[in-house]
């Protein structure tokens, strides 16, 4: 048992290193692992060395030290990182060394808090199920470690046979012999089938009553300052942030992280959008728009600083479409917004949205916890981007501001003319790709017309492709001019720049969007997951008063993309319905639960209250609607077949909690005809003279406990009469009392006359010795 026990204990921590390993996303933190290995092998099982109480002082000490270093002098660490990794510093000191129960606790409260850290670190799945496997070994090994205990009176160097001074052959034979009331006998095997299918039972158990804590306890703390400084330190996604250099899309291209889970409703009946509306509604490759650059200098674009901001919260009951999006922490203040963008508001009401009037880029409050997921609901038409945007600006523009609107900074047809010219002008470095989009354009003159022919030159006939392996050709030229007359190759950044660049040749208003493109699919739940790997960079073209998407990014990239996304067949799609239950579980903050818990079961008990009601009165139309839940399936997933459901089952219960009870009080009343009987089964199991031994004892003050078997107490008494027994040999003839108690009690032997003459000649020795030595102490 004790192997088992210390296998356990270090699988528990390399799990917990594991854990907070892919958390940190960090190799460091795995290190623990391989010193949890070395000890197991060269500590606990041969024994070659372990660390002095000393020296494990010193270096805890030591550890905390480093651990102030680590913080001072590597400022990318959060306070959390650090703190995991002190936890795990500690972890193989205390592994380190000679281990008694106190230390084995240690490790078990330090990998706790390891497994607490590692969860305010990360919102993977993975997270997940690295919990769960830490619950179940956590509970297993506890087990084992009670169960160890419980087993032993002594510890290990000290396990010798009290009475006869032998060294037992092994420790589990020791084990078997010394009892606390676990089993009945040393041949008892502890770890069977039955101990694990309960350490199952509990693990289930446990792990239902958290999720039920997890999903009702309010979250007081989810939007908490103090634990969003704590966390990893901000840093925006690259390539979304207000300055990006050019090629910094790429880090993040090959990147399968999950960025978000979208989901579209009806607005009407918050119901989901059926798999062919939801498609028609995004189409094959949804583009979902995030910054906007606007301006290019020396290799970076940049947004425009001078922003006017207008509220967008108002427009919700012109949307029929909700769409629900579940973002991952991003560190910017910009969101993601797909189409004809009517509305936009937070889970959250306490966080404003707003949306900038010259960018159309949505944003949140500058003091939103960036650290954290976030939830957010847009209200759309389906109608192409800038579609209701645009009726406002014109309006606002030719009214002089009277189109209602709550706006925040200067906004008038002055300004925008400015801004459209800003976004016109051709960047200095990049003149020379005038000539070239003349050779495209030719003669045409029609703005659209020009869009589309330079679109079509990158994406057709143009020679160019698509690679997200960059090289630069001649570094003297502007990487635009060079991707542009040498390399021709490129990912999307490239190909929006160049073309924005080549329109602004041509005096056409352009800006480079950046933001997601595409997704996948899930079947069942008619659920988008957008990957990081489907960040991609288009055009928006100015043309007749509205803002017009361009994407001159070849198709080579849709392929590309879907070899990365790895998802085929149904198992990877259910993996991808389990990712998106995490993210919303992981997700949830005091307002969701309230919009999502607590309001839909406050009216679940409502309804149930006046359908009870009804129900008591013998209202028909009631049993009516009963019915039709019954006869229809559709029925039976809704709110009222889980009320029904649940009816039902409380009624089975309650009749099988009768017949339970009818069929006790049946058995009862036919036993006691039989009580006679009883009685003589009862006397028959009183072995008389284990009666008069106890009787013998009680005399010395010494009595068995309830908890204690015959041989427990048999080791107890012989221990403490050790002196007075072994001068006249009594002990072997009371072990040999006790064998012969076992083999009556439990084995059905019957002993002849002979047999029982001779234990009461032991029973009276046994006697006379401790009267003797009583007469002698007075």
């Amino acid at each position: 048992m004790l192997v088992i026990f210390q296998f356990s204990v270090t699988l528990l921590v390399c799990v917990t290193s594991l854990i907070l390993a892919g958390s940190e996303e960090s190799i460091w933190p795995a290190m623990t692992v391989v010193v949890a290995v070395i000890s197991l092998w060269f500590v606990d099982r041969m024994k070659l060395f372990a660390l002095s109480p000393l020296g494990a002082t010193a270096l805890s000490l030591l550890a905390f030290v480093v651990a102030i270093l680590e913080f001072n002098f590597f400022r990318q660490q959060s306070v959390l990182g650090v703190g995991g990794h002190l936890l795990g510093y500690l972890i193989q000191i205390f592994l380190l060394q000679k281990k008694t129960g106190r230390h084995y606790l240690w490790i078990f409260a330090l990998c706790q808090m390891q497994i607490a850290v590692a969860s305010m670190l990360t919102y993977s799945i993975w997270f997940g199920v690295g919990l769960a496997a830490y619950g179940l070994l956590a509970i297993w090994t506890m087990s084992i470690f009670l169960l160890y205990r419980s087993t032993r009176s002594l510890p290990l160097p000290e396990l010798v046979d009290r009475v006869t001074g032998d060294q037992p052959a092994s420790a589990s034979t020791a084990i078997g012999q010394v009892w606390n009331g676990v089993a009945h006998g040393p041949s008892t095997r502890l770890i069977s089938a039955q101990f694990m299918g309960n350490t199952l039972f509990v693990f289930v158990q446990t792990l239902l009553i958290g999720a039920l804590f997890f999903l009702l306890i309010p979250r007081v703390w989810a939007n908490s300052s103090l634990l969003a400084g704590l966390g990893q330190s901000r840093q925006a996604l690259t390539g979304f942030s207000d300055e990006v250099r050019l090629g910094d899309l790429g880090e993040i291209l090959e990147d399968d992280k999950d960025l978000m889970k979208v989901q579209a409703y009806h607005a009407s009946t918050n119901l989901p959008l059926s798999r062919e509306d939801a498609e028609r509604l995004f189409g094959d490759e949804p583009l979902f728009r995030g910054a906007v650059l606007e301006i290019y200098e020396g290799g970076r674009w940049r947004g425009r600083r001078q922003e006017a901001y207008a509220g967008i919260s108002f427009g919700a009951r012109e949307g029929s479409i909700r769409i629900q999006y579940d973002v991952q922490p991003l560190s910017v203040e910009n969101i993601f917004t797909f189409g004809n963008v009517l509305a936009v508001q937070s889970e959250n009401t306490r966080q404003r949205v707003m949306m900038g009037v010259y960018s159309n880029v949505v944003r949140r409050n500058q003091n939103s916890n960036f650290s954290q997921p976030y939830t957010y609901f847009q209200y759309t038409d389906g109608a192409p981007s800038d579609t209701w945007f645009a009726q406002w600006r014109k309006r606002y523009l030719e009214s002089e501001g009277d189109a209602p609107l709550p706006l925040h900074g200067q906004f008038s047809p002055e300004e925008y003319a400015r801004y459209l010219h800003l976004l016109s002008r051709v960047p200095e470095q990049c003149e020379q790709l005038t000539a070239v989009a003349e050779r495209v354009v030719g003669s045409e003159k029609d703005h659209a017309k020009i869009a589309k022919r330079i679109e079509d030159w990158f994406t057709n006939y143009g020679g160019f492709k698509y690679t997200s392996k960059l090289t630069v050709m001649d570094s003297n030229l502007d990487p635009i001019v060079d991707f542009v007359v040498n390399r021709r190759k490129g990912h999307c950044e490239y190909f929006a720049s160049a073309m924005a660049v080549m329109l602004r040749t041509q005096g056409i208003p352009t800006r480079v969007i950046t933001g997601m493109k595409g997704g996948i699919w899930s079947p069942r739940t008619s659920v988008l997951t957008v990957k990081q790997l489907h960040a991609h960079a288009w055009v928006e073209v100015f043309l007749d008063g509205k803002w017009i998407t361009f994407d001159p990014t070849p198709a080579e990239r849709d392929i590309d993309v879907q070899k990365m996304q790895g998802v085929s067949g149904g198992w990877g799609i259910l993996w991808l319905d389990a990712e998106t239950a995490w993210a919303r579980l992981a997700n949830l903050s005091q307002e969701t639960q309230q919009t999502r818990i607590y309001q839909p079961l406050y009216q679940v008990a409502l309804e149930t209250v006046e359908t009870t009601k009804s129900l008591f009165e013998g209202d028909s139309a009631l049993l009516h609607r009963i019915r039709d839940i019954v006869m229809y399936p559709d029925r039976w997933f809704s709110w009222e077949g889980g009320v029904l459901a649940a009816v039902v089952m409380l009624l089975l219960s309650g009749l099988f909690w009768l017949g339970r009870l009818l069929y006790r009080i049946y058995v009862r009343w036919g036993n006691l005809n039989n009580s006679e009987s009883d009685a003589k089964q009862r006397a028959q199991r009183i072995v008389p003279f284990y009666e008069r031994f106890l009787a013998i004892l009680r005399k010395e003050g010494i009595e068995q406990r309830p908890t204690q078997t015959a041989r427990e107490f048999a080791d107890m008494a012989l221990h403490q009469l050790h002196s007075r027994l072994k001068a006249m040999n009594q002990s072997e003839a009371t072990l040999q009392l006790i064998e012969t108690f076992y083999q009556v009690r439990f084995g059905g032997v019957s002993l002849n006359s002979i047999d029982l003459g001779h234990l009461e000649q032991q029973l009276n020795q046994l006697d006379a010795v401790l009267s003797e030595k009583n007469e002698v102490a007075k």
